[in-house]
């Protein structure tokens, strides 16, 4: 039972290739729907190669995106709280591919975030507060992908993995959350088909230590 909600999402995505020599990249996407969200990355390969067919690159992004949670104070009563999170940010990234399974990047994070609550009960007054934070700090990224389709794939598998390290600073001057950010996520997908039979499996974890906020 959805409760009379609904939702959607559309992505475009446009590449631009070879704009110079050296083969640099212009890479952008539109999401539109219920998690609106506008991403912008130049990407520009190194002319350095390493052995076993590793490659490097820098790349400059950023993003802004917004989406709608649901909170429940307790996993088992009635909904505490809706608000609408967004977030404007942007990273500048060192990084390697290998051949063709994937990469890794490292490189400087910074993002502003903002809560706005649209509806609260009675018991969660406190989460009825507006709330703005600063994320900042150096993220290590991998993603490895051998999945034959991005969508509705038949074989193969994927591993994505994120960590970050830096500071989390309220944008009120007194709040007792700021403070050491630190969080580890990783997710894997797999699919094998037999005959006219798929079966796809997929995992998730998620970490993370020091500042906490109201509404993680």
């Amino acid at each position: 039972d959805n409760q009379g909600r609904s939702g959607f999402n559309l992505k475009l995505v446009h590449n631009r290739h070879w704009l110079d020599e050296h083969g640099s990249e212009w890479r952008n996407f539109l999401r539109l729907g219920t998690a609106p969200a506008l991403g912008t990355e130049w990407y520009r390969p190194m002319d350095w190669r390493l052995p076993d067919g590793l490659s490097g690159f820098v790349a400059m992004s950023g993003l802004t995106q917004r989406r709608t949670l649901s909170y429940y104070s307790n996993p088992n009563g009635p909904l505490s709280a809706t608000l609408d999170r967004s977030s404007t940010g942007g990273a500048l990234e060192a990084g390697v591919n290998w051949r063709e399974l994937g990469e890794w990047r490292l490189g400087w994070v910074d993002e502003i975030w903002r809560d706005d609550p649209n509806l609260t009960s009675s018991q969660n007054q406190a989460l009825a507060v507006p709330q703005a934070w600063r994320e900042h700090g150096w993220r290590l990224r991998m993603v490895f992908d051998q999945l034959d389709h991005a969508y509705f794939p038949t074989s193969g598998w994927r591993v994505e993995g994120r960590w970050m390290q830096g500071r989390s600073d309220s944008r009120h001057a007194s709040d007792e959350n700021d403070g050491t950010l630190r969080y580890l996520d990783l997710q894997g997908q797999f699919a094998r088909s037999w005959g006219m039979h798929t079966l796809q499996g997929y995992g998730h974890l998620a970490l993370s230590d020091g500042v906490q906020r109201p509404v993680p």
